[in-house]
C-alpha cells in the first residue's frame, strides 16, 4: 500500500514538474517579451538554445527549445507558444501551449531536482506553492524522473487552467523499482487528472507485474484502482482505492487472490488508510503445516494417536485453500506508522472456520516490524475442535488462554482444562490438565490425566503425577492407578510403579523398580519387573530382571533376561529365562531359554534346561512349546507343550518323552534324587508321556511310561532285563493305581533268581506299596511279601522274602558246588532291611521239611590232618542222612554275614574201613552239627565254588586286556 501511494504521488509530481517548466516560462515572460532572454539566461548561467519563430503583441512562438547541457539536456521542446495579456502596467501570460516536451528531473530527500531549470525558478520567498492561474495545452509532454526507488517515465496530455479546469491524462511506468527491501517489476499507471478550485484529482488504475520483498514474500500481478483528490501542494490527499492482488506469498502464508477496498489520505505529513480485505486460496506455508502435522502424528504410539492423526489431517486440509477477510487501518509516518488488522475471519474448503470476536486484533509497527496481538478468537469445524482463544502481547512476550472442546477420533477422546500459554525468555510455556481415553499398546486406556506444566518442551520440575481410571488389553484389565513420571532430556522415567487389576478372572499385580521411555527413539525398558496373577494360595508369579524394547509402527520388540516364576499351584519353578519378545496385533510372542525345577520342599526331580522355548499370548490364551534338556549332559529329556487359558484360569502341560536313554552319559540321579540309594548304574531306555492339568480349584496330573529292558544295580544286588509299564494317576506326586507290574530277568543278591514278577503301587509321600512278587527258585518258589517302602533316600526299607519248596539238590547244582551234594526240601524266610547303611538280613532262616535229606561233602578239608575227632566229624560229613536242618542268617549283604547251620543225622558209611574196635563203635551213631560261618554273603558261595573253580578269581587278577568278554553290559560295580 505504501509503495503504491508513493508511486502515485511520484506520477503526480511529474505533472507538477512539467507545469513548473511551463511556469518558468511564465515567470520569464517579461524578459522574453522584452527581448532580453539571452541576457537573462546568460546571467543565470543557464545553457539554452531556441528559435523565436514568431513574436507579437500577444503571441510568441519558440521552436527547438533546449535547456541545459546539449549532450544531456534537462528540457527540450519541439515548440512552445506563449499567449500574453497586456495591462496598463504589466504583461501577463494568458495561455501556454507546447508540443514534444521532454523533461529530465530527479527526486531525492523529499525534493525535486530540475537541473538547469532550477536556476530559472524564483528564489524562495516563504510563500507556499500555488498552482498558477494560467491555461496550458500540453501535447505529448514526457518526463523521466530518477528516484532512489528507480527511474519513472511519464507522459502528460491535457489542457485547461492549471488552478481550476485542467483536464488530461498521465501515463507513468516504473520498469524496475526497489523500495523498503522490495523489488518491483512492470509498475504502470494510467490516470485521468484534473484541477478544480486549486485541488488536483487523479483517477485510474495502477498495475504491477510483481513485487518481491526479501524475507517477507512476494506478490504477482496486481492492480490498484485509485480515485484521489490532493491539494495543490500535495500536503493533503484524500481518496478511495480498490486493489486486486494475485499470487501472494509470504514467509508463513500464501493466497491466490486478494482484494483491498478502502479509503486513503495524507494530512500534516501523516498517512492514513483503512478498509477491508478479502483473500481467496489463502493457506499457511505448506512446509510449516507438514512439520506441524508430523509433530501431531508422533502421538501415534500414545493413546492420543487417533486424535493426533485427525488433527494432522485437519491441519493439512487448510493447505488446500481458504477464504480470509477482515479490516485494516494504516496510520502514521514511516518512523512511527502502525498497521492494524482486526475483525478477522476465515473459512477453509474443509469447513474449518476462524473468527475474531473481540479485541484490537493484530498491531504491526512499521518501524522494525514489531507485532502485538490482542483479542478473542474462535476456531471450529474442518476437523478442529471448537476453541475459544484469548491472547494478548507480542510474539516474544505473549500470554493467552484457550478453551478447547473435547475431541474424539475413533476410539480416542481428549478433554483439556483451560489451556494457558505464554512466551518469554524460557521459550513457550503451557499449562493444562488433559483427560484422555484411547488405544495403548493394543488395548484401551480410560481417564488418563495429568496436570501438565511444560516449559520450552520440557516438564516443569521434571516430574508429573499421572493417573488413569482403567486400562484394558485383551483379557487384561488394570484398576485406577497413579504414577509419578519424570523427564530427563528425551527420556521419561517412572520410579517404582505399582499396578493392580485382573487378567481374565484372576487378580493381577504388577510392580517394577523403574520404567523408562525414550521419546526420540521410542525405546523403553523396565528393571526388576514383578508380575503376580491369581488369588493368594493360587498365585502365578513372573519376575524379570530386565526388559528392553522399542515401539515402532504399532509393533513392539525387545529382549528380556533374568526371568523366573511359577504357574499357580503347578509345582514347577521357572528361572534363568532370557530371550527375545515381540508384541503386535494384540499378540505377545517370546523365544528364549529357561530352567525348570521342582518347587516342592524336597524336590522330586532335578532342574532341567529349556533351550529352545517359545511362548505366545493371544486372545487370552498362553501357549508354549520347548524341549527340556539335562543341564550337564545336554541330553534331551522331554518335549513340553503348555496351554493356559487366562479367562477361566485353566490349562495343561503335556510332557512327551520319546526315548530317554540311560547309560554312561546319563543316570537317573541326574534327573531325580529319589533313585539315590535305591538304584544305580542304569542302562536302557524309557518312553512315555505325562500331562499336568490345572484349574482354579487345583492341579491334577497323569502319565504313562514304559521300558522294554533296563539293567541296573540295586542295594540287594544287580538287576537285569527289567520290563514293564507304569501308569501314574498323579504324575507330580508319583502316585499310581493298584496293580502295577514289572518283570525282572534276574536279581542277584548273592544267589541269582530269574524270571521274576513284582506287583506294586506308588502311594503319596514317595512311598511304594509292594503288593507281592515271585520268582521260581531251585525247584521251589521265592516270594516277596506285601509291604510299604519309603522311597526317600534316608528312609528305612524292609523286604521280606519267603522260600517255599527249595530243592537243595537243584540249588547246589545251580550254584555249581561240585564238592557238595545235598538233598531235601526247604522252606524259610529272609527278612531284609535297607537304609543309609546298606542292606542286611535280620533273622533269616531256612528249615528242611519233614523227612530230611542227605548231605555229602568231600573236599581237601575233609582229608586234611585235623586231629582224630575233627577227622571223625569230616568223615561223617561224607555221607549224612539228616532229619532236621536249620540255617539262620544275619548280617550285611555287602559285609559280614553270620550263618548258623544246625542239623543232626546219622553217618551212612563206615567211618573207618580198617578194623578198629574203638572207632567202629561210632558207626551208625547220630551226629549233631552246630556250625557258625562268618563271611561276606555274596562271597560265601563264591568261596565254596572257588575251591574247585579258580576261574572265579580271574577277573580280579587279570589286566583289562585279558578280561573275559562280557555278553551283557555290567550292572554292578566291580
Amino acid at each position: 500500500m505504501g509503495i503504491r501511494r508513493k508511486l502515485a504521488i511520484g506520477a503526480a509530481a511529474l505533472a507538477g514538474v512539467s507545469l513548473v517548466a511551463v511556469t518558468g516560462v511564465w515567470i520569464a515572460r517579461k524578459d522574453i517579451a522584452r527581448g532580453y532572454a539571452d541576457a537573462e539566461l546568460k546571467r543565470r548561467h543557464v545553457p539554452a538554445r531556441y528559435e523565436i519563430t514568431e513574436i507579437g503583441p500577444s503571441l510568441q512562438r519558440l521552436e527547438h527549445v533546449v535547456i541545459g547541457d546539449p549532450a544531456r539536456p534537462d528540457l527540450t521542446a519541439q515548440w512552445v507558444e506563449v499567449e500574453t495579456r497586456t495591462g496598463l502596467t504589466s504583461v501577463a501570460v494568458k495561455r501556454i501551449r507546447a508540443g514534444g516536451v521532454r523533461l529530465r528531473a530527479g527526486y531525492a530527500n523529499g525534493a525535486l531536482k530540475l537541473g538547469a531549470l532550477q536556476k530559472l525558478l524564483p528564489s524562495p520567498d516563504g510563500t507556499p506553492f500555488a498552482l498558477p492561474d494560467i491555461d496550458v495545452d500540453l501535447r505529448d509532454a514526457r518526463a523521466r524522473l530518477d528516484t532512489p526507488y528507480g527511474a519513472v517515465g511519464a507522459r502528460i496530455d491535457g489542457k485547461g487552467n492549471l488552478a481550476s479546469g485542467f483536464a488530461g491524462t498521465l501515463a507513468a511506468v516504473l520498469p524496475h523499482g526497489r523500495f523498503a527491501g522490495c523489488d518491483t517489476q512492470g509498475v504502470s499507471a494510467w490516470l485521468e487528472i484534473s484541477t478544480k478550485a486549486r485541488r488536483i484529482s487523479a483517477k485510474g488504475p495502477l498495475r504491477t507485474a510483481s513485487l518481491v520483498c526479501s524475507g517477507a514474500g512476494r506478490i504477482g500481478a496486481s492492480g490498484l484502482q485509485a480515485d484521489i483528490v490532493a491539494s495543490e501542494r500535495f500536503d493533503r490527499v484524500d481518496g478511495q482505492f480498490v486493489a486486486d492482488l494475485t499470487g501472494l506469498v509470504t514467509a508463513g502464508a500464501s493466497a491466490g487472490t486478494a482484494r483491498l477496498t478502502g479509503h486513503a489520505g495524507l494530512a500534516d505529513g501523516r498517512v492514513r488508510a483503512d478498509g477491508s480485505f478479502a483473500a481467496n486460496g489463502a493457506a499457511p506455508d505448506r512446509r510449516l503445516l507438514e512439520r506441524l502435522a508430523a509433530v501431531l502424528r508422533k502421538a501415534e504410539p500414545t493413546p492420543a494417536g487417533p486424535i493426533g492423526d485427525a488433527l494432522a489431517h485437519a491441519v493439512t486440509g487448510i493447505a488446500r485453500g481458504n477464504a480470509v477477510s477482515g479490516r485494516f487501518a494504516l496510520g502514521g509516518t514511516p518512523a512511527d506508522g502502525r498497521l492494524a488488522i482486526d475483525t478477522l475471519s476465515g473459512r477453509s474448503v474443509t469447513g474449518a472456520q476462524f473468527r475474531q470476536t473481540e479485541g484490537a486484533g493484530i498491531r504491526i509497527g512499521l518501524a522494525g516490524l514489531s507485532t502485538a496481538i490482542d483479542g478473542h478468537f474462535t476456531v471450529s469445524g474442518g476437523g478442529f475442535p471448537a476453541t475459544a482463544l484469548s491472547v494478548n502481547g507480542t510474539p516474544s512476550a505473549l500470554r493467552g488462554t484457550a478453551r478447547i472442546a473435547p475431541m474424539a477420533a475413533g476410539p480416542a477422546r481428549l478433554a483439556l482444562s483451560p489451556l494457558s500459554f505464554s512466551t518469554g525468555r524460557n521459550g513457550v510455556s503451557l499449562r493444562t490438565t488433559p483427560t484422555l481415553d484411547g488405544p495403548l499398546a493394543g488395548g484401551h486406556i480410560r481417564g488418563l490425566s495429568a496436570p501438565l506444566s511444560i516449559i520450552n518442551g520440557r516438564l516443569a520440575g521434571g516430574c508429573l503425577p499421572v493417573a488413569f481410571q482403567s486400562y484394558v488389553v485383551s483379557t487384561l484389565s488394570l484398576s485406577p492407578a497413579r504414577l509419578n513420571i519424570c523427564q530427563t532430556g528425551d527420556r521419561i522415567g517412572i520410579a517404582s510403579p505399582r499396578l493392580a487389576g485382573r487378567l481374565g478372572s484372576n487378580p493381577l499385580g504388577l510392580a517394577a523398580a523403574r520404567l523408562a521411555f525414550d521419546m526420540r527413539t521410542s525405546a523403553f525398558s523396565a528393571d526388576h519387573l514383578a508380575l503376580r496373577l491369581g488369588d493368594t494360595g493360587h498365585m502365578s508369579a513372573l519376575d524379570l530382571d530386565r526388559v528392553d524394547g522399542r515401539y515402532v509402527r504399532n509393533v513392539a520388540t525387545g529382549h528380556f533376561s533374568g526371568a523366573a516364576g511359577a504357574i499357580a499351584a503347578v509345582p514347577l519353578q521357572l528361572s534363568r529365562g532370557a530371550g527375545d519378545w515381540r508384541f503386535a496385533n494384540n499378540i505377545l510372542s517370546l523365544t528364549g531359554a529357561l530352567r525348570v525345577a521342582d518347587s516342592a520342599k524336597d524336590p522330586r526331580f532335578q532342574p532341567l534346561d529349556g533351550r529352545t522355548v517359545s511362548l505366545r499370548l493371544a486372545d487370552g490364551r498362553i501357549t508354549a512349546q520347548g524341549m527340556l534338556h539335562e543341564p550337564v549332559s545336554g541330553i534331551s529329556v522331554a518335549k513340553v507343550d503348555i496351554l493356559h487359558d487366562l479367562g477361566p484360569g485353566t490349562g495343561h502341560a503335556v510332557l512327551d518323552v520319546p526315548e530317554l536313554a540311560f547309560g554312561l552319559r546319563l543316570q537317573p540321579e541326574a534327573l531325580t534324587n529319589i533313585t539315590l540309594g535305591v538304584i544305580a548304574n542304569v542302562f536302557g531306555t524309557v518312553t512315555g508321556k505325562g500331562q499336568i492339568n490345572w484349574t482354579p480349584q487345583g492341579v491334577t496330573s497323569t502319565g504313562g511310561f514304559r521300558t522294554d529292558g533296563l539293567d541296573l544295580a540295586a542295594a540287594f544286588g544287580p538287576v537285569t532285563a527289567l520290563k514293564g509299564e507304569i501308569m501314574l494317576s498323579d504324575l507330580l506326586g508319583l502316585e499310581t493305581p493298584a496293580g502295577q507290574k514289572v518283570t525282572i530277568g534276574s536279581i542277584n543278591p548273592g544267589i541269582a533268581v530269574t524270571n521274576g514278577e513284582i506287583r506294586y503301587r506308588l502311594l503319596p509321600g514317595l512311598k511304594a506299596e509292594i503288593e507281592g512278587g515271585r520268582w521260581p527258585f531251585a525247584g521251589g518258589e521265592l516270594t516277596l511279601e506285601p509291604t510299604i517302602l519309603d522311597l526317600n533316600h534316608a528312609a528305612t526299607r524292609r523286604l521280606t522274602f519267603r522260600v517255599v519248596g527249595l530243592d537243595a539238590a537243584l540249588f547246589v547244582q545251580e550254584m555249581a558246588f561240585e564238592n557238595i551234594a545235598v538233598t531235601g526240601k526247604f522252606d524259610g524266610v529272609l527278612p531284609m532291611v535297607f537304609d543309609e547303611h546298606g542292606g542286611r538280613i535280620e533273622g533269616g532262616e531256612l528249615v528242611v521239611r519233614q523227612g530230611g535229606g542227605t548231605l555229602s561233602y568231600i573236599g581237601e578239608v575233609s582229608n586234611a590232618n585235623l586231629g582224630r575227632f575233627s577227622k571223625l566229624a569230616f568223615d561223617a560229613l561224607k555221607s549224612i542222612r539228616y532229619k532236621r536242618l536249620r540255617l539262620e542268617l544275619n548280617g550285611a549283604l555287602d559285609g559280614e554275614m553270620v550263618t548258623s547251620v544246625r542239623f543232626d543225622g546219622v553217618n551212612q558209611l563206615p567211618l573207618n574201613q580198617k578194623k578198629n574196635f574203638f572207632l567202629n563203635q561210632f558207626d551208625k551213631i547220630p551226629f549233631i552239627f552246630n556250625i557258625k560261618i562268618t563271611a561276606p554273603f555274596r562271597g560265601l558261595f563264591a568261596t565254596v565254588r572257588s575251591l574247585n573253580d579258580p576261574s572265579v578269581f580271574l577277573p580280579t587278577i587279570l589286566p583289562p586286556q585279558f578280561q573275559p568278554v562280557e555278553t551283557k553290559k555290567p550292572v554292578q560295580p566291580k
